[in-house]
């Protein structure tokens, strides 16, 4: 730091040096001991790249993605981000100390983001067409244990149909809203993307036609799902597709009436996460 710069204004142009890393050997037991467990977490990724996601998830009903999911997303994610809160504090606040720690920092934040990225190629798995029908032969073969392979590929093509049918009448429903935003009938909220309804706002949605059209996707569409494919008929159409029928009716209804009205009444909704406890009466 130059004899003039007492505020340290110009700290950015003399960034002392840490901890020297030349000269030094770098082959040694904590680095070995690192390497190893490596090794091990590699295989086993490896491993879970060429198999079904739940063997290794732990997935079930109750915890879709198991409880392994949560290293990943809190404590690569929280690791990472000490980085950022060491750079604010050098570089946006101008401290002096932090700047001492700031390569070793960057590196790390790099690492455990850098982890947190290729785990999530990991969480998904493989997405492609043949990865797919390799999952699909593998269940027809386990069916035709029991069943003829005729029997076998034809329910699992009813249970295709059932979802693609079940697609159809989603994408009605969404165009039905996304229309009346088109028209400026039913506002449009600021924080939706793209003039299409945001599927994620579930029950914080300003109007009645939009909760009815997010209730309609994450839940009679998924009871249609599940229905189907754990081969319960009944609990499919009653449950879902029926439903479904139901809920597109429901939104249309609502949408002529909105034409006719000229607008859609909203109503107020809070998110849950900041309503009021009911007062005392």
């Amino acid at each position: 730091m130059s004899a003039h710069d007492t505020a340290g204004s110009n700290l950015v142009n003399h960034w002392p040096c840490g901890v020297p890393v030349y000269r030094e050997p770098v082959i040694e037991t904590p680095l070995l001991f690192f390497a190893a467990w490596a090794a091990i977490g590699m295989t086993l990724a490896l491993a879970r790249r060429l198999s079904p996601v739940g063997p290794f998830s732990g997935m079930n009903d109750t915890y879709a993605w198991g409880i392994w999911k949560t290293f990943n997303v809190m404590t690569l994610t929280a690791l990472g981000s000490g980085p950022l809160a060491i750079g604010m504090a050098a570089w946006v606040f101008n401290r002096r100390e932090p700047h001492v720690v700031m390569r070793t920092a960057l590196l790390s934040g790099f690492l455990f983001y850098a982890t947190g990225l290729v785990a999530l190629g990991f969480d998904v798995g493989p997405l492609d067409q043949a990865s797919w029908q390799a999952q699909r032969d593998k269940m027809l073969k386990t069916c035709n244990q029991c069943h003829s392979s005729n029997f076998a590929a034809q329910q699992l093509q009813y249970g295709d149909d059932m979802i693609r049918n079940a697609d159809h009448l989603m994408a009605e429903a969404i165009r039905t809203v996304a229309d009346l935003y088109k028209s400026g009938i039913l506002p449009k909220p600021k924080n939706y993307a793209y003039p299409f309804p945001d599927l994620l706002t579930f029950h914080d949605a300003p109007t009645v036609i939009e909760q009815k059209l997010f209730v309609m996707y994450l839940e009679h569409r998924m009871r249609t799902f599940q229905g189907t494919f754990h081969s319960s008929p009944d609990y499919a159409l009653w449950y879902g597709w029926s439903e479904m029928q139901r809920d597109l009716t429901e939104i249309q209804q609502l949408a002529a009436e909105a034409r006719r009205a000229g607008h859609v009444a909203a109503v107020n909704v809070n998110p849950v996460a900041t309503q009021a406890s009911p007062p005392n009466k």
